[in-house]
């Protein structure tokens, strides 16, 4: 369905010559790649609705776009299986939050040096149809543990400030 959208977009940009014939599965893939992003946006924004967790939503997918950029991941075959996987990720991370259980301070840092350790053992994890040079991985998980280190500061400060303070 995505394919035959990005073909039948690129035609009529083909049509009106406003693309030449040359670079025409350029312009698929990237039509293909543009309708993908929107729809997993749109499915994520949905899921966030359906939970009442919009806010939680938002972040959760800015901070995986970001870190899923650098750090690489689960690549699937086809547009239905890659939707259906982030479907699934967001839709099991939304119900975590909704269960809304307390835990320690402690927990919570055992979590982000997991989170940190873990993303400097495995990032990047390459894609087979983009291979990355040796000096691109070493980047890449510069990156990735630079942004997890982001991340665990600023889930500290929101845990030590918003959540002990609303729990009080």
């Amino acid at each position: 369905m995505i394919t035959s959208l990005a073909q039948y977009i690129t035609g009529i940009l083909l049509k009106n010559n406003i693309i030449e014939n040359e670079h025409l599965d350029i312009y698929i893939y990237g039509f293909e790649v543009l309708i993908s992003g929107a729809l997993s946006l749109f499915i994520g924004l949905i899921l966030g609705l359906m939970f009442s967790q919009l806010m939680e939503c938002i972040v959760f997918l800015i901070v995986f776009v970001t870190l899923r950029k650098y750090c690489g991941g689960y690549h699937a075959d086809t547009y239905l299986k890659c939707n259906t996987v982030f479907a699934i990720n967001i839709a099991i991370v939304m119900a975590i939050l909704k269960l809304d259980f307390e835990y320690s301070f402690a927990f919570h840092i055992m979590l982000c040096v997991l989170c940190i350790l873990t993303y400097f053992v495995l990032s990047p994890i390459e894609n087979i149809y983009k291979p990355i040079t040796d000096e691109e991985k070493k980047k890449y998980r510069l990156i990735a543990v630079t942004l997890a280190f982001v991340t665990v500061i600023l889930s500290s400060v929101i845990y030590m400030y918003f959540i002990k303070s609303f729990k009080c």
